[in-house]
Order: C-alpha cells, then sequence, then structure tokens
C-alpha cells in the first residue's frame, strides 16, 4: 500500500494555524445585571461565551450595565488557572470603561488554594481606566502571575490617576520580564521572582517591599532577579519606609527617584553584585534621598536634579560623560565617586545651581583630577568634616556663555589649584577655602565674599575684589597676594604668623580689624568712618585713620607695627589705646612706626589698672621715626578721668581725684603718669603749673 505524504506547504499552513496563531478576544459583560464576578461564568461575557486558552480579554462593562463587579471595591474571580494573551482593563473605548475606583482580582477559592494566571502579551488599564485594580486583593487564596519562559510582558498604565497593584506577599514569576509603560503607577511587592528583567519607560513604579538576597545572588524583589532598566518615570517607595534594591541597573534616560508623599528612601545594592551601566545620558531627578551604592560605568552624562540627597558611595565609578549638578547636594565620600580622574576633560563637574558634598572620613586630604565648571544658577562645594581638605586640581571654568556664583560651605578645606578662570563672585560661607595657584587667579576674575568664622588663604593669588564680614584673611605660614581691592566689615582679622599682600587698596569700612600676621603689598591701607584698625602684626605702607576711623593697637592690648607712615589725617580721627600694665605691647597698647607720625584728632588712654607711679610711670604708646602736627585732644579713661591741655607739644593733667598727674609728650610718644605730692610739700609751690613742671623735669631727667 502507498503512503501519501501531505506536500510540505500544507505542513507549513497546519503549524502556523496553532492556537496562539488564533488566540480571539473575549470582552466582560458582567451577565445582564453587570454584577457577575467569576471568570468561569460564561453569562459574565460577551455572547455568554467562555474565553479560550490564550484569548485577550477585556474587562469593562457594556454600554447600560452597571459598574464591573455592581459597586465600588468588588471582585473578579479567576476561578482556576488561568491562560491569556493580553488582560485589558477599563474597555478600548469611552462607551465601555466603568470600572469600581477599587477592584480586587482573586482565586475565589479557600485560603489554600492556589491559581496561576500565566500571562502571555501583558496586562493594560486604558487610558479611560482610574482608580485601583489589585492582585490579589482578598485572602481567598495564593494566585501567582507567571510570566512564561522567555520574552517581555508590558504592564501598561494608561491614565495618570490608575493604578495597577501586585500586593506585597503577591508573587510574579517566570523568565519573562515586565515593560511598565503609560502614565499611571505599577505597584509590586518583595516576592517577584521573574528573571527576565524590569523596565520603567513611563509612569511611576512604586516598590512595596526591598529585595532578598542570599548567597550573592537576588533570591526576589519588586523587580524580579533580573537587571532594572530605567529610561524614563517614577520609581519610589510606597510609603514612608526605606527600600533597598540589588539588581544590576541600566540607566538610559529621564528618572525621578521619589514623590512628596512616599518618601521612603532608596538604596541600590552591591549586596548581590549589583552595577550600574550608563547606556545614554540620563538624568536622576531625587526628591526623597537615594543612596548610590553600585559603581556607575559607561560612556555617558549623568546629571542630578531635585532638591533630595544623591549618595554616591562607589569608590569605582567609570562614567565618562561627566557628571553634572543643578538641584540639591550630591554627596560623595570619595573623589573617585566623581567619574574617572581626567583634567584633560574640562567639563568633568559641572555645578550648576546644586551643591557638591564632600563626607570623606577617612582620609585628611583628596585631591580632585577633575576640570570644573560653574554655571549661571552658581554651585556649591560643601565639606562637612572641618579636619579634611579637598583639592581640585583641574582648572575651574564658566559653563560656556553662563557666570555664576561659587560657594564653599562646610568645616572643612577647599584648596583651588588651578589657573582658574571662572568669572562669577566666590562666596566663603563657612570653613575654609585655600588658594594654591602658581599661575593665574585661585579663585578666577570675580569678586570674594568671606562670611562670618570662614578663612581665605593659602599661599596663591586672588584676582578680584575681597570683603571680609567678620572672618579671618591668611594662614599661618603663607602668603597671600591680592590683586584687587580689600574691605572688611565686622570682626575680620589677618591670622597670626601669616602675610598678605594687597596689591591696590584695603577701605576697612566696618567693625574692627585686626592684623595680627603681616598686611603689605603696594596699596594704601586706609580706616575710615566707624571702623577701627587694631592686631599684633605688621602692617606696611601708609596707613590712613580717616574720618571718624579709629586705631586700637593690639589685641587687649598689643604692639601694632607699621614699616612705612602712619597718619591722622582727620580732625574726627581716633586712637585708643588700653593701659593694663606696665610692658610695653603686653602690659598697655604701643604703635611702631618706621615713617613719619602725623598726628591729628582725638587720643583716648583707658586705664584697666590703678598704677601707683614711683614717683613715676612711662608708657611708651609710640615709637616713630619722625612727626607732624598734633592730636586735638587727649584723654584720660577707665580707672582715672581727666582731660589733658596741651601747650606746645606736651599735654598735661590731673586725674578727678587729684592723685596723679599725667602728660604725654608729643615729641617721643611718651605718656608720663605721675604720683603728686602730699600737701606738706607742695606748700612752697604756687600752682599746679609749677608742680607739673616740677614732675615733668623729674621724669625727663629718669629717661
Amino acid at each position: 500500500m502507498q503512503t501519501i505524504k501531505a506536500p510540505a506547504p500544507v505542513v507549513f499552513a497546519l503549524s502556523f494555524l496553532s492556537s496562539s496563531a488564533i488566540a480571539g478576544t473575549a470582552t466582560w459583560d458582567g451577565g445582564t445585571a453587570g454584577t457577575g464576578t467569576s471568570m468561569a461564568t460564561a453569562a459574565n461575557w460577551a455572547g455568554d461565551a467562555l474565553p479560550a486558552s490564550g484569548d485577550d480579554l477585556i474587562i469593562a462593562t457594556a454600554t447600560g450595565n452597571a459598574t464591573v463587579g455592581g459597586a465600588s471595591g468588588s471582585t473578579i474571580s479567576i476561578s482556576g488557572n488561568r491562560t491569556v494573551g493580553n488582560l485589558t482593563f477599563g474597555g478600548t473605548s469611552s462607551g465601555a470603561t466603568t470600572l469600581p475606583s477599587s477592584l480586587s482580582i482573586t482565586t475565589n477559592g479557600s485560603g489554600s488554594t492556589a491559581r496561576t494566571l500565566t500571562v502571555n502579551t501583558g496586562i493594560v488599564m486604558t487610558d479611560f481606566a482610574t482608580g485601583t485594580v489589585a492582585f490579589p486583593g482578598t485572602t481567598f487564596g495564593t494566585l501567582t502571575v507567571d510570566l512564561g519562559a522567555s520574552g517581555t510582558r508590558t504592564f501598561q498604565v494608561g491614565n495618570a490617576t490608575g493604578s495597577l497593584s501586585f500586593v506585597t506577599a503577591q508573587a510574579i514569576t517566570g523568565g519573562a520580564g515586565i515593560i511598565k509603560t503609560g502614565a499611571g503607577t505599577l505597584g509590586t511587592g518583595g516576592s517577584n521572582t521573574f528573571s527576565g528583567g524590569a523596565t520603567l519607560s513611563a509612569g511611576t513604579w512604586r516598590t512595596q517591599l526591598s529585595s532578598a538576597a542570599s548567597g550573592g545572588a537576588i533570591t526576589s524583589g519588586p523587580f524580579g532577579t533580573g537587571t532594572l532598566t530605567l529610561l524614563n518615570g517614577t520609581l519610589r517607595s510606597a510609603s514612608t519606609s526605606a527600600r533597598t534594591y540589588h539588581n544590576s541597573v541600566s540607566l538610559g534616560g529621564n528618572i525621578t527617584l521619589g514623590d512628596s508623599t512616599s518618601s521612603g528612601t532608596q538604596t541600590f545594592s552591591t549586596a548581590a553584585g549589583g552595577a550600574t551601566t550608563l547606556t545614554a545620558n540620563s538624568i536622576l531627578n531625587v526628591v526623597t534621598t537615594t543612596t548610590w551604592d553600585q559603581s556607575i560605568g559607561g560612556a555617558a552624562k549623568l546629571t542630578k536634579t531635585g532638591a533630595g540627597d544623591l549618595n554616591l558611595t562607589s569608590s569605582n565609578n567609570t562614567f565618562s560623560g561627566g557628571l553634572v549638578i543643578v538641584q540639591g547636594a550630591l554627596i560623595v565620600d570619595s573623589t573617585a565617586g566623581l567619574g574617572p580622574a581626567n583634567v584633560a576633560n574640562d567639563s568633568a563637574v559641572v555645578i550648576n545651581g546644586g551643591t557638591l558634598r564632600y563626607t570623606n572620613t577617612t582620609t585628611s586630604s583628596s585631591d580632585a583630577n577633575r576640570g570644573f565648571r560653574v554655571g549661571s544658577s552658581g554651585g556649591t562645594i560643601d565639606l562637612v568634616d572641618s579636619a579634611k581638605i579637598l583639592t581640585v586640581v583641574g582648572a575651574v571654568q564658566n559653563v560656556s556663555g553662563e557666570t555664576g556664583t561659587l560657594t564653599k560651605t562646610g568645616l572643612g578645606t577647599l584648596r583651588l589649584s588651578g589657573d582658574n578662570s571662572y568669572s562669577g563672585t566666590t562666596l566663603v560661607s563657612s570653613g575654609t577655602l585655600l588658594v594654591a595657584n602658581t599661575t593665574g587667579s585661585g579663585t578666577g576674575t570675580g569678586a570674594v565674599t568671606v562670611s562670618s568664622g570662614a578663612i581665605l588663604g593659602g599661599s596663591g593669588a586672588v584676582g578680584g575684589n575681597v570683603t571680609l564680614n567678620s572672618a579671618t584673611l591668611g594662614t599661618a605660614g603663607n602668603t597671600l597676594s591680592l590683586s584687587s581691592t580689600l574691605t572688611t566689615t565686622g570682626a575680620s582679622n589677618v591670622a597670626a604668623a601669616s602675610t598678605v599682600n594687597v596689591a591696590s587698596s584695603a577701605t576697612i569700612s566696618a567693625g574692627t580689624f585686626s592684623v595680627n600676621g603681616t598686611l603689605g603689598g603696594a596699596g594704601g591701607k586706609f580706616v575710615s568712618s566707624g571702623a577701627t584698625l587694631a592686631g599684633n602684626g605688621t602692617i606696611l605702607g601708609v596707613t590712613t585713620i580717616g574720618d571718624s576711623g579709629t586705631l586700637a593697637p593690639g589685641n587687649s592690648p598689643g604692639l601694632l607695627t607699621f614699616t612705612g607712615g602712619l597718619a591722622f589725617n582727620h580732625e574726627n580721627a581716633k586712637a585708643a589705646f588700653e593701659v593694663n600694665g606696665t610692658g610695653r605691647g603686653t602690659g598697655y597698647d604701643a604703635v611702631d612706626v618706621s615713617g613719619a607720625l602725623t598726628y591729628n584728632g582725638d587720643l583716648t588712654v583707658n586705664f584697666g589698672y590703678s598704677p601707683t607711679p614711683v614717683p613715676s610711670i612711662a608708657y611708651n604708646l609710640f615709637d616713630f621715626a619722625s612727626k607732624t602736627s598734633n592730636f586735638d585732644t587727649v584723654s584720660i579713661a577707665g580707672s582715672y578721668t581727666a582731660s589733658l591741655s596741651r601747650t606746645g607739644d606736651i599735654w598735661s593733667g590731673t586725674d578727678v581725684g587729684y592723685t596723679l598727674s599725667f602728660f604725654f609728650d608729643q615729641t617721643d610718644g611718651v605718656l608720663t603718669v605721675a604720683a603728686i605730692p602730699e600737701p606738706s610739700a607742695l606748700s612752697a609751690l604756687a600752682g599746679f603749673g609749677v608742680i607739673a613742671i616740677a614732675v615733668y623735669r623729674r621724669r625727663r631727667s629718669a629717661l
């Protein structure tokens, strides 16, 4: 008997007409009243026909019927193991859209009932669907969603107010992966083991538990066990509880981390060997605190926006496209967190509105061998630890076409060692800013403002005008050069054992400026109305005490040295000296002037103790090479009160208690205090003038 075989084309046709190829579509109508709840009931489907295995299912309402399940909080039961192609909620037109505000998909069994829903294509909540669809929504038994062996399944929530939720204990299994699309929210728990990866391409992915790991591998988690791909949308915790993810990450788009209502922090962990790859230029909009422990590689650029903190804790970040900080704080505890060291990349770190916070707790100093740029929104570098020094080795420049302020905050030290060309203001808000440039300017071309308690020092040059507001200028053992002008307000000072050279001028405009190191340079030094010059240091060049300006040497008390001239050039200029003992520069204030001293204005000597002259004590207030002019008034204050009168170069008078006589000689700058003789010794004297002459002669012969 001859066997006749079907030709190959027929075999091909029969194979092609498999059940998956001819899958149909079944639409839910909920029965006559629209209140049905079981997928196993034929009357609940249009045409009263049960869907075949693998059919696409549409769960909506027929026109004129009530809400699916009858009311809010309704359920639809799987009623057995079921395989579907695409499972759609909400219909495909506005005429068949009504869902309850909360719809639960259940097993309709007892607590021990186990069911499996196999999804071959995906799950969709259409643009017309709002509210929440939850798997499973009750305790009728375990429902597992199986994605099949391979490929990807699209979970789409089209409406921004819609939510597709797989509650905490819900397991999603299989070898396939999930792609989240649509403007709405997908919520997943921590029991998922699907291995094909998870992709967020739109909307929100809400996590209800952290990942779990064992033996260096992920065992379950909200994204299963495969790679998490972040393209666009929001990733957040479902609550205020923290979340930890062990999945490796592929980052290639605009991702928001957290939101204002669910503030749980998120951590991308390395516990299961996770690592992150930048596949394209990416933006992380950080709303709630996020920690990225995984190393980040790739050739793309990473931009940080949002007010929340982003911690990059890896010491092996190799992404080479650059780092941009636009909002909030980006935190590193190693300069390697900034990407690879490469000074040649002059845009390696761009700060344009945000803060770079350095929190290293293991080393005292670190080098950031990278080019930095500052944008029009400005940038902040924050060093938290007072013992730490961060050195920016590369040049700091403007973002092309932009000018912004560079702000230094934190108790630590920022060291700028390059020839920097950024043109915005430099603000030292707290801590220390050191310049160590060998050419050009360490602070660019803009002005520098140093706030209360902060320090500007180092051994380089500062290009722009400098303003101190109760701040310190200079650091011990270093010479700082100011290329322009210096203005001081508040209780500012030049640090001891430091040298600060001012090329233009120093206009001490308010408060007290204490020079405890050396203030040099070719520029003149001026003390204006309401300001006070003090300190124990040395001032080079000519210093002028102007209208209502005050010279108060020492830091209660001390010696202030002028290597050039000192001029009180206005009748309202003031000199205020303290006398608390007999040691020059230690017990009482004194001034040394290598050049000419010009008297003018008012001298007040304040006694903080009661001397016992036997018969007199000399206080060498001024030491100078030459002098011109006269003080307008000389007064004694403190323990004694006296207003002295001038005859020629000599000022003399007695205190109001008539126990001491005071003589100030402008020719040598010496104040002499002498005891007035007892009344019995005065009977031969005609009056105080004779007494004064006698005591003054005795004082002169003693010198």
